[in-house]
């Protein structure tokens, strides 16, 4: 096992997962399911290995954090009522 900086790894039991790894899998697993879905075989035979796929990976496909989130910027609509409050509240 490779000793990685503590920002680019994941624990998931024992096992080491670098973030770009982790990355590779969502990318993987979400094009499968486009695929999937766009030819209509969501529930045949490839679906179901599908969702083996995915029981496997388990925790190393928790729903990545979005930009907003990692920076910790308020919800756009939050954002857009406090703009307008700031408007009428404040005089030119």
């Amino acid at each position: 096992m490779s000793y990685l900086p503590k920002a680019q790894e994941q624990m998931n039991g024992d096992l080491l997962l670098p973030e770009t790894t982790k990355l590779f899998l969502h990318r993987v697993v979400h094009d499968l399911q486009a695929s999937l879905a766009a030819s209509g075989q969501s529930g045949g035979q490839d679906g179901v290995a599908l969702t083996a796929l995915q029981g496997a990976l388990g925790p190393c496909l928790e729903p990545l954090p979005t930009v907003r989130e990692v920076l910790d910027l308020p919800d756009p609509e939050v954002e857009r009522r406090g703009r307008n409050l700031l408007r009428v509240s404040l005089p030119r």
